[in-house]
C-alpha cells in the first residue's frame, strides 16, 4: 500500500466517524427528531419510571430528557472531533487542536438550529445551541481526560 494511499485511509479513520456522526445529528434535527416523534418512546419510558406523574409532569420529563440528549449527543460529537484532530495534527498545536473541535461543534450547533427554524414541527433556540456547546465541552474533555491526559498538565509539551 502505498504512503498516499495509508495517510487517506488514517485521514478516514480518524473523521469518518465525525462525518457520520454530524450526519445523524442532522437527521435528528429533521421532523423525525421532533417531540412528537420522541414522545412515542420517552412517555411510556417516564410513565413506567414514575407511574404516578400527571401529564404536565410527564411533558416537563420529557422536555428535561430532550435537552440532555442535546449534551450527550454534542458529548459524543466533542469526543470524536477531538479524536479526530489528536490523531490527525501534531501534538505541538494542542490549542489549535482544541479551538478547531470547538469550533466545528459550534458551527454544526448553529447549523442545527437554523436548520430546525425551517421545519415546523421543530423549534429552534438559541440556548440550543449552549447546551450542545457543553455537551461538546464535556465530550471534549472526557477525551483528553482519558486519552489524552498530557493535555490537561500543566508542564506538558506545546
Amino acid at each position: 500500500m502505498s504512503l498516499r494511499r495509508s495517510a487517506r485511509l488514517e485521514w478516514l479513520w480518524s473523521f469518518g466517524p465525525v462525518a457520520i456522526w454530524i450526519a445523524v445529528i442532522f437527521y435528528l434535527s429533521s421532523g423525525q427528531g421532533s417531540s412528537e416523534h420522541t414522545s412515542r418512546f420517552i412517555t411510556p419510558l417516564l410513565q413506567w419510571l414514575f407511574p404516578g406523574a400527571a401529564p404536565d409532569e410527564l411533558a416537563a420529563y420529557h422536555k428535561v430528557v430532550r435537552k440532555c440528549a442535546h449534551i450527550a449527543v454534542y458529548a459524543f460529537l466533542g469526543f470524536l472531533a477531538a479524536r479526530a484532530f489528536f490523531t490527525s495534527l501534531p501534538y505541538s498545536r494542542k490549542i489549535v487542536i482544541a479551538g478547531v473541535s470547538m469550533a466545528i461543534l459550534l458551527m454544526v450547533a448553529s447549523l442545527d438550529e437554523w436548520n430546525q427554524s425551517f421545519n415546523a414541527a421543530r423549534s429552534s433556540t438559541a440556548f440550543d445551541v449552549v447546551y450542545d456547546a457543553v455537551g461538546g465541552l464535556l465530550g471534549t474533555w472526557f477525551y483528553l481526560l482519558v486519552y489524552r491526559p498530557r493535555f490537561l498538565s500543566r508542564d506538558s509539551p506545546a
